[in-house]
């Protein structure tokens, strides 16, 4: 595996996976809340440069379980990234999620984003440039279930200030009832990969609009445009004819937050 330079790394530490206000069947978190400062099992902390630009402070009055502040100072203009991997097993679950909570605050050329680790190579599964306050969930299937690992990702620009403050992490799987009794939104596409029309399917429990994205591997945005959502059962087809033959990034940002998948057009 291709090493980051340890100039720019820090690895940070995933302090504990917190269970998600439910109500009935929805959203599970596959491991139980770490109380105190245990870890969950499989998570661990892994530090690479002590001396690193970045810096990672608790915020004042919020206990440590809670979360960890990533500061990035408005000097420090050369790429940089915050590294967590760790390898694992991942259960065998049907429809496999991570959820992670954040608040980013970029600066105009400045990106935010995660990959995960197929087994081979990383993959790029989010991409964020913009400031955002919320939830995003990264569709894990296809991902390594036997050595998963994840790293988190800043590219500063012209040494703007920016930010992100991730609050929860957790991995997350769709109980076995259909997503209708969930009560929460869900979200299916296919064919993947797909030639010139793509399928969404989802369940979402109020009615408004969604901003659908597709971006490249490299963050260039190629498709966006806001779809209607009615309470219930949706469909949608795009239709993708220019888009060239390779990889994508899918986001559909909805009010219960953005929901992240990678695509594959042949």
């Amino acid at each position: 595996m291709k090493q980051l330079p340890n100039t720019f790394v820090l690895a940070i530490l995933l302090h504990c996976l917190l269970i998600l206000p439910v109500s009935g069947q929805t959203l599970r978190p596959l491991y139980p809340a770490a109380s105190g400062t245990d870890m969950p099992q499989g998570w661990w902390e892994i530090s690479t440069d002590t001396e690193t630009r970045w810096r990672t402070d608790r915020q004042a009055g919020v206990p440590a379980q809670e979360g960890l502040y990533i500061h990035k100072p408005a000097n420090a203009y050369d790429d940089m990234a915050v590294v967590s991997s760790g390898s694992y097993a991942l259960p065998h679950e049907r429809e496999l999620w991570l959820g992670i909570d954040l608040t980013a605050k970029l600066g105009e050329e400045s990106e935010f984003y995660v990959e995960l680790w197929n087994g081979r190579v990383w993959k790029k599964a989010y991409s964020l440039h913009s400031n955002y306050t919320g939830s995003i969930y990264l569709d894990l299937n296809g991902f390594s279930r036997t050595d998963f690992q994840m790293k988190f990702v800043f590219l500063s620009a012209g040494g703007r200030e920016a930010y992100v403050s991730i609050s929860r992490i957790y991995p997350l799987a769709w109980p076995p009832p259909a997503p209708q009794m969930s009560g929460q939104f869900m979200l299916t596409t296919g064919p993947n990969p797909f030639h010139n029309s793509l399928q969404l399917q989802f369940y979402s429990p109020q009615a408004g609009s969604a901003l659908c994205q597709i971006s490249d591997m490299a963050g260039r945005l190629l498709y966006q445009n806001r779809l209607p959502v009615s309470q219930g059962m949706n469909e949608q087809f795009l239709q993708l004819q220019a888009l060239k033959p390779g990889m994508y990034l899918l986001s559909l940002a909805t009010p219960q937050g953005v929901y992240a998948r990678t695509l594959s057009k042949y």
